[in-house]
């Protein structure tokens, strides 16, 4: 088990990371969710921005697809490996304690980066329909627009591969602000 955590930590830091961030910015891209658990308990910014204008949570929406597309390209090579099964989940546990820990601390769902795009653009962008879930019970602005204009509702629409689920997700949300 020991050995499967350091692959799965392995995973995490060879994301990239954009740099000019906040400690926090930096804990969240090398998936140290320790660090983030003692930055938050220290009293640092939940909502800081990096130089793009993303806060940690927008970091952890847009990797999160991404450090799990890492565990399953190793899945494609081992398919039926317990081992790849196992640092699936690890990786995918690591994100999402990194997720709600930064919710627990008052992530605002609905920052904007310099783009104009909130955690739930970039959870739609990946087609992440779990993490949508998520955000809309978190109160993500679904009527969102971003600097073109576009709510991630029309990103989901105008975008590629399998997305039913996320479409069908944001237009329930969608109708719902409607009727408020």
């Amino acid at each position: 088990m020991k050995m499967l955590m350091v692959v799965a930590v392995a995973l995490m830091l060879a994301m990239p990371s954009v740099g000019f961030g906040t400690p926090l910015h930096e804990a969240v891209n090398k998936g140290d969710v320790e660090a983030i658990k003692s930055l938050l308990k220290a009293g640092v910014d939940v909502n800081a921005k990096d130089k793009a204008g993303m806060t940690a949570l927008q970091h952890v929406v847009m990797s999160m697809h991404v450090g799990i597309a890492h565990s399953n390209m190793i899945h494609e090579v081992q398919p039926k490996s317990n081992i790849t099964k196992s640092i699936i989940r690890i990786v995918a546990r690591a994100f999402w304690e990194m997720f709600w820990e930064l919710l627990k601390a008052g992530a605002d769902v609905n920052a904007r980066d310099n783009k104009g795009w909130t955690a739930l653009h970039y959870a739609t962008e990946s087609n992440q329909a779990e993490v949508i879930k998520e955000l809309l019970k978190a109160g993500a602005d679904v009527k969102a627009k971003d600097n073109k204009g576009w709510t991630a509702l029309d990103l989901a629409e105008h975008g590629r591969g399998d997305n039913q689920e996320t479409i069908r997700l944001l237009r329930e949300a969608d109708t719902k602000a409607d009727t408020r």
